[in-house]
C-alpha cells in the first residue's frame, strides 16, 4: 500500500477504496493453504465445502415416524444416485417445538420441494411448520412443489379428514383453535390439493413408485433449468 500511496497519492478516493476492501477480507469466509499438507486435500475440501453450499435441487418433507428408515429413505437415495443434491433433514435438526434456522434455509434454497404425505405427517408441528414455509416458498418464490400420497388420500389432505381431522383437532387442543399457527397450518393443507402429485398404485412396489417420482422430477428439473436460462437470456440480451 505504501507503494500505492507513492504512485495516487492525488488519488486519495481509490487509495481509501482498496484500503477498506482489505480490511473487510477479514469477515469472509475462505480456507488457508498451511492447513492442508498437500495442494490436493485444500482443493478437495474446498470443492466439497462450497458444494454444501449451493442450492438443493429438492428439499424433503416427510414424517420420520413414518418414513425416515422406509420409503423416504430410499427415495433420497435414488434422488442421489440419479445426481440429485438433496436434502433429507438429520434428526438433530429437529428440536424444541419449531423448526430450525438451518431447514427453513435449507427449503429457501432448494429449487423443488417433495412433501411426503403419510398418515401421522399432519400429527407433525415440525412437519406442518415445513409444509407451510414450502406453501410461502411456492407463493412468494415461485419454487417448485410436488406431493407423494403415501397411503393416504390427497382429498383427506386439503379437506383435513381422518387422520388430518384428528390430527388438526389435537393441535387446535393445544394451542387453540384460532391461534395465528394453527390457521397457517389449516390453509397449508388446504392448498395441497392443488399441488401435482403422485399416488403409489395398487400392487405397486416402492422401488417402482420411486422410478416413476424420479423421472417426473428429472423432466421438471430440466423444464426449470431451460426456463431460468432462457429467462436470462432475456434478460442480458
Amino acid at each position: 500500500m505504501i507503494r500505492h500511496e507513492m504512485k495516487f497519492r492525488k488519488d486519495s478516493q481509490k487509495l481509501h477504496k482498496w484500503r477498506t476492501a482489505l480490511s473487510q477480507v477479514v469477515n469472509l469466509f475462505g480456507w488457508t493453504a498451511s492447513e492442508s499438507r498437500y495442494e490436493y486435500e485444500l482443493i478437495q475440501r474446498i470443492v466439497e465445502e462450497v458444494v454444501q453450499r449451493l442450492p438443493y435441487d429438492c428439499f424433503l418433507s416427510f414424517s420420520g415416524e413414518d418414513t425416515r428408515y422406509s420409503f423416504t429413505g430410499f427415495l433420497y437415495d435414488a434422488l442421489r444416485r440419479e445426481g440429485f443434491k438433496a436434502f433429507m433433514d438429520d434428526e438433530g435438526l429437529v428440536t424444541g417445538n419449531e423448526i430450525s434456522q438451518a431447514l427453513i434455509e435449507a427449503i429457501g434454497k432448494s429449487k423443488l420441494s417433495i412433501v411426503v404425505f403419510s398418515e401421522n405427517y399432519g400429527y407433525s408441528t415440525w412437519c406442518l411448520d415445513e409444509l407451510a414455509e414450502i406453501i410461502e416458498c411456492m407463493e412468494t418464490r415461485n419454487q417448485l412443489v410436488c406431493a407423494v400420497f403415501y397411503k393416504v388420500e390427497q382429498s383427506d389432505i386439503s379437506n383435513q379428514r381422518k387422520s388430518y381431522g384428528d390430527a388438526m383437532i389435537a393441535h387446535e387442543k393445544r394451542f387453540g383453535k384460532d391461534s395465528e399457527k394453527v390457521l397457517k397450518w389449516r390453509s397449508a393443507l388446504s392448498k395441497v390439493a392443488n399441488l401435482e402429485g403422485w399416488h403409489i398404485k395398487q400392487n405397486e412396489y416402492d422401488y417402482e413408485f420411486i422410478e416413476r417420482i424420479v423421472a417426473r422430477l428429472q423432466f421438471l428439473l430440466t423444464v426449470e433449468s431451460a426456463t431460468r436460462e432462457q429467462r436470462s437470456r432475456h434478460v442480458n440480451g
